[in-house]
């Protein structure tokens, strides 16, 4: 287990993966898969949940991921609730050496007070996160087999998704950031030169455990 709090998830078969998830309904347990835990430097431990077909309010046309806090064996050390700065990143597998830099697909969120962040009672906390994390449209658009001849980025390449979560602890630098940024809300999106339309920055919420339509 990384305990640095990054992980990087590499997702094999997503089109399989896609597809199935896109013709489930009802247990919405089915419809989502988690990753494996990873730990800050504090130790604090988290696991990402990946609904490939959306959830909520980006059910059919959105990926939706959420942060899950996890139990551990030092919870009565660690001070609660979690106060951080939570980033989401979509990786660009473009190889092409005639590219300066990489263009990852980033979502930033501010943790909140709410369960989500408490010291857990139960072996996960209920999950906070992006139900609109990245369209379809978006996703599918920078899909590539050869990702070496292309120009723009590539998030899609020989049927692999790299997806990624970093967890900072620290409040007081986390405000200071967002304050330098202008940012006033509790989330923001950093990928250059793309984005959804408006480039409107995601709303960050609680994960309901029953399915929603709306």
């Amino acid at each position: 287990m990384r305990t640095d709090g990054i992980y990087v998830w590499r997702i094999d078969r997503f089109n399989d993966l896609f597809n199935q998830h896109k013709g489930l309904s009802g247990d919405i347990n089915s419809n989502s898969i988690y990753s494996q835990r990873f730990q800050t430097p504090e130790g604090y431990q988290f696991r990402m949940r990946l609904f490939l077909n959306g959830a909520g309010k980006g059910k059919d046309k959105y990926v939706s991921v959420f942060i899950q806090m996890c139990k551990t064996e030092y919870d009565q050390v660690l001070v609660y609730p979690f106060q951080g700065l939570c980033s989401v990143t979509i990786y660009d597998q473009n190889t092409n050496p005639a590219r300066l830099k990489k263009e990852h697909f980033t979502v930033k969120f501010k943790t909140n007070n709410s369960s989500c962040f408490q010291r857990p009672v139960d072996e996960y906390n209920p999950e906070n996160g992006i139900a609109q994390f990245v369209s379809h449209e978006t996703l599918l658009q920078h899909k590539s087999m050869a990702a070496w001849d292309e120009t723009k980025p590539v998030y899609i390449s020989q049927d692999v998704l790299f997806i990624g979560a970093e967890v900072k602890y620290n409040i007081n630098k986390i405000d200071k950031l967002f304050s330098s940024a202008g940012v006033r809300n509790q989330s923001s999106r950093d990928q250059p030169g793309r984005g959804e339309p408006g480039n409107v920055p995601p709303e960050v919420e609680d994960f309901q455990e029953t399915p929603m339509d709306t």
